[in-house]
Parts: structure tokens; sequence; C-alpha cells
């Protein structure tokens, strides 16, 4: 836009106004006379006043040209366009920002529940391993003690049958739990002192009781013994012509004597008694006492 002079009243006007806003007259352009002519004739004649106060009048009742406002252009306009876009990529980044940290921190919060679950699981199999093992110690505790009492109570027993046999110069011996008590009874086949010069030797069944090695019964000489589930038979002779099979029995209190039967000489070799024959042991065995003894717990 530029400005021009009016021709009419000299004053200042733009050259894109059709008519001077201070006196009405039609803006004329520096053109070529063709042109000028052309506009000219196209142009209505102008009524010229014809005095000062026709001019004045003319003036006030010619309407004055409204001016446009011309477009004003904002230069910012493309650099707003410019930062309108790069704050939406600024917005998309940011949004994938928090989207790649939420992600991560759900990551992270997955594997940290993993993680602490596994140690939760190993802290659960380490308490039970732990009460496994105490369980097991003291089993092993228990069992030792319990090991330790057997052994204890069959040193018992042995020191005691062998105070026993000590006291007895001949004969044999043989163990049988005939009380069911869970301890084994010492059956001796042996010669008291007074009883040396007999042909045959005596029965002696000694039991132990408060840890201490006491006589049970004295029985009839014998020479053989077989062994039922709950009695002993004694194959027994005297001195003549006379045997006989003698069933031993515990009444709760002591040994009892049943005769079952007699036989003579002549009818020992059709003896035959169905129940096993007990192995008897020698008074210096003592290495097989202790194994028999043993073999009761």
């Amino acid at each position: 836009m530029a400005l021009i002079t009016c021709s009419k009243c000299g004053k200042r006007v733009s050259d894109k106004a059709k008519a001077c806003p201070h006196c009405g007259s039609p803006v004329k352009l520096a053109v070529s006379e063709p042109v000028q002519e052309e506009i000219l004739r196209n142009q209505e004649p102008i009524h010229q006043p014809q005095s000062e106060a026709e001019s004045q009048h003319l003036q006030e009742t010619q309407p004055k040209p409204q001016l446009q406002a011309e477009p004003t252009h904002d230069q910012n306009d493309e650099p707003k366009k410019g930062k309108g876009g790069l704050v939406a990529i600024l917005v998309v980044a940011l949004l994938v920002l928090l989207a790649g940290a939420g992600w991560l921190w759900y990551d992270n919060s997955q594997k940290q529940a993993e993680m602490e679950q596994q140690l939760a699981i190993q802290r659960e199999q380490a308490r039970q391993d732990s009460i496994a093992a105490a369980e097991l110690r003291e089993q092993v505790r228990r069992d030792s003690i319990t090991e330790a009492k057997k052994q204890e109570q069959i040193n018992i027993i042995y020191n005691e049958y062998i105070k026993v046999l000590k006291k007895h110069e001949y004969g044999g011996c043989f163990l049988f739990d005939i009380t069911k008590d869970g301890i084994p009874e010492l059956w001796v086949t042996a010669y008291d002192e007074s009883e040396k010069e007999l042909e045959w030797p005596a029965l002696h069944i000694f039991t132990i009781t408060n840890s201490r090695a006491r006589k049970l019964c004295d029985a009839t000489s014998g020479g053989s013994y077989y062994q039922g589930d709950d009695y002993i038979i004694a194959n027994w002779n005297w001195i003549g012509d006379d045997f006989a099979l003698i069933k031993l029995t515990y009444n709760g209190n002591k040994i009892v004597e049943e005769r079952i039967r007699f036989y003579t000489w002549e009818e020992e070799d059709n003896l035959h008694i169905s129940e096993p024959k007990i192995f008897q042991f020698n008074i210096d065995d003592n290495k097989i006492l202790m194994s028999q003894i043993e073999s009761y717990f």
C-alpha cells in the first residue's frame, strides 16, 4: 500500500481508496493516456460545484467511502503452524515415553512379584527342610537314647549271667524267655558244689530282677531240652531204668513241672519229639552268650 496526493484537496490518501476521504473526490492514479481516456469515458460525469457553498454542501451530502481494513498479514502465522506441529510431536513423544515407562514399571513389577514369590517358596522350602532336619536330629537322638538304653540293658543281663556262670565249673547253658517279659532266662545244667559226685547235673533257671540275677527254679536233673512256643520239654533221666519227658511252664510266679510220660531204656531209641532241640553252649562261650542276648532285642 502506498500514499498518493489527492488531486482535488492535495491531502494524502491511499492509492487503494476509490475516493478521497477528505473531499470525496475520486482518486486518480497516474496511468497512461489511453487507459486514462478509457477510464474517463466509462465514468459518469461528475457534477462540479459552482460555488463554495455548493461544494461544502456536496461534501456534507456525499457519502463518505468506507475504508476497508487492509488485511494484515501476521508474520507469526507460519511459525505458529510450525510450533503446533512441534508441540504435537512432543506430545506424541511424551506419550510414547510414558507408555514405555509404564510398560517398564509393569514389567519390573511382574518380575519383582515373581522374584518375591520364588523367594517365598525358597524360604518355605528352607523352613520345611529345617523342620525336617530338626525332626531327623530328634529322631536320631531318640534312636541313640533307645539304642544306648538297649545296650545298657544287654550289658546288665550279660554281666549278671556271667556272674552266675562263673559259679559253675561244669555243665551247659542256654537262654529261653519262658516268662515272656522280653528278657531271656539263663538255663544252667551244672553241678552244685554239693552235687559234684552225682552222675547227672541239676537244672537251675536264673532271671533278671531289678538288674540282678536271681534263681527262679531248681529242677530235677536232665539231659536234653526241646523248645516250644511258651514251654520247655526236658528229657530227664535218673539213675536206674526210668526216663521221663517233663514240660516246664511259667505260671507268673515259678516254673511248673508237668510229667508227660515215662519210658524205659528200651524205648529211648524209638522216642521222637517234634519240637526243635535247644542249642546249648559251654559256660565259657561268652561271645555266644552275648550274641544270643542281643538276638532278643
